[in-house]
């Protein structure tokens, strides 16, 4: 059962990741149960985590998650390990390692390269300043911020259906 369970997740995997791999959920649609709960644990395994820890209670959950299809959410585990449901597919996996942000100030206007990115601040006539403070304790573990992507949207609360990006 487990050398089908690795043939399985070798075709469903969309990602790899150091510690973490994402698994395109729709493709364990018809799989019995026993073979979902092998691929659950061979996709820890081949992440490089150890699900020796894992109850058939946090295989249970994993199934929860995926049948309430709520992206975003994501369940923790012992020792380290969690499930996300996202854009990106089911990861599984060790816990990223959180990232202590320090505050800094800038003066306005700014221009600094980030990467390959410029990123411009300024003040706009008329407005005091601004400050965006972001509470580290609410944000999903593994939330990464980025800039904008061709194609990205949001799905907000109370809206039907998703609004791209670029819009707003």
């Amino acid at each position: 059962l487990e050398s089908m369970a690795n043939e399985k997740l070798a075709g469903i995997t969309e990602k790899k990741y150091a510690g973490r791999l994402v698994i395109n959920p729709a493709a364990l649609d018809g799989e019995p149960e026993a073979m979902r709960l092998v691929i659950y644990r061979s996709a820890f395994k081949s992440a490089g985590a150890n699900p020796s820890k894992l109850s058939h209670k946090s295989f249970d959950a994993i199934e929860s998650l995926l049948k309430s299809k709520t992206l975003g959410k994501s369940l923790d585990f012992p020792c380290g390990l969690y499930a996300r449901l996202d854009h990106e597919g089911l990861t599984l996996g060790r816990k990223p390692e959180g990232v202590t942000l320090k505050e800094t100030s800038v003066t306005c206007p700014l221009e600094m390269k980030v990467g390959d990115h410029t990123l411009k601040a300024r003040l706009v006539s008329g407005q005091k300043a601004e400050v965006e403070i972001v509470d580290l304790e609410k944000v999903p573990s593994a939330t990464v911020f980025r800039t904008r992507n061709p194609g990205d949207f949001l799905r907000i609360k109370g809206m039907q259906g998703r609004k791209k990006l670029k819009t707003f």
